[in-house]
């Protein structure tokens, strides 16, 4: 058997038998109570982070938005199907709407089917009117058209309006789209249609104020993996968004919940602490004259210091262990005490926050 061997059976006998004295009980107990609550903070933050970025998805209508001056280019798209996205396109730009001898700037928005990814369109049958939520688009052919803009134009559910070269019939009033915040044209009045009518409105000319939008959504791992390809394929004159580029108001609330979260984890750790500190001190004393027996049959300091350190590393996995385990279980009862302040059910917590929960209970050994 080799020198190592020798050492890890020794500290295993070790160790066995300072558990089966009771010597580790208050230790193992101050590192598991530790871990549990970094990992209890840990998962519950990480379920927070998730809810709080799936809604600012649907405030954005997708997970990645590609957006530029110039139409995004075909295989954009034909990448994303590969890879699973869900993707369509949408095209925002100002121009003047008549209804007969009225007329009123709108900012039109032409979609194609499947718009908006995440989040719902609510529309409603007549000015005024309750809206609900719909999965539907204009068809071509029709428009959906704000309350203000109808009042502008003093047109109705069902009058023909002349957008460019075409006459399309309002079908709808729309009431909310889940990324008008974003938009950099939101003063007007909202005119949506169905992006196959556009080239008949002939009102997309070279020097055109355009926005050409390519909406994406699905898994993060696909996502994540979508936006690594782009890299130098994407051309110059387009940009990529999320939730955190795009929305900087939700980037300020998911630093600030985050860090929040974290101070909590910080503090349980520090109460923890003092429990560790105690029980290390109080193990340590009970050991120094076995310690002092070692060093005087001619065991040298460093294989002192290895016997030691293996305990301690078991100890800390252990009660790492022990104390995700028990994390897991806190957090579940704090998701269910607080998942409705947080926006309803919380979605499952990924294992991300386990690493950190192991290193704790190996570095506050």
């Amino acid at each position: 058997m080799s020198a190592a061997a020798r050492l890890l059976a020794l500290a295993l006998r070790q160790t066995w038998r300072d558990a089966r004295g009771g010597e580790l009980r208050v230790l193992v107990a101050a590192l598991v109570i530790a871990c549990a609550a970094v990992a209890a903070v840990g998962f519950f933050t990480d379920r927070i982070r998730l809810v709080l970025e799936r809604q600012a998805g649907e405030l954005l209508a997708a997970d990645l938005v590609i957006a530029g001056t110039q139409p995004p280019a075909d295989f954009l798209d034909a990448e994303a199907g590969r890879r699973g996205l869900a993707h369509a396109r949408t095209l925002t730009f100002p121009s003047v709407v008549l209804n007969a001898d009225a007329s009123a700037l709108a900012e039109l928005k032409a979609v194609a089917p499947g718009y908006p990814l995440r989040g719902a369109l609510k529309t409603a049958p007549e000015p005024y009117a309750p809206a609900a939520d719909t999965r539907e688009t204009p068809v071509p052919g029709t428009v959906w058209a704000d309350e203000r803009l109808l009042a502008e134009l003093g047109a109705g559910v069902g009058s023909t309006l002349d957008v460019g070269a075409s006459r399309l019939t309002v079908t709808r009033v729309l009431a909310y789209e889940p990324d008008r915040g974003g938009d950099l044209f939101s003063l007007a009045p909202r005119l949506m249609m169905a992006l196959a009518d556009l080239p008949a409105t002939q009102l997309v000319q070279p020097g055109s104020r355009v926005t050409w939008r390519l909406l994406l959504a699905g898994t993060p791992e696909a996502v994540a993996g979508y936006r690594d390809w782009l890299g130098l394929r994407l051309p110059a004159s387009m940009r990529v968004q999320d939730v955190r580029e795009a929305r900087p108001e939700l980037r300020v609330a998911l630093e600030r919940a985050g860090r929040f979260l974290g101070l909590a984890a910080v503090a349980a750790v520090l109460v923890a602490g003092v429990g560790i500190a105690i029980a290390a001190r109080r193990y340590a004393l009970r050991h120094r004259d076995a310690v002092a027996l070692m060093r005087c049959f001619g065991v040298t300091q460093g294989r002192v210091l290895a016997l030691y350190s293996i305990e301690l590393a078991l100890l800390g996995l252990a009660g790492g262990l022990a104390g995700a385990g028990l994390g897991w279980l806190a957090q579940q009862g704090l998701a269910a005490i607080l998942g409705e302040l947080a926006g309803g059910t919380l979605p499952a917590a990924s294992w991300r926050p386990l690493p950190a929960a192991l290193a704790t209970g190996l570095v506050a050994v």
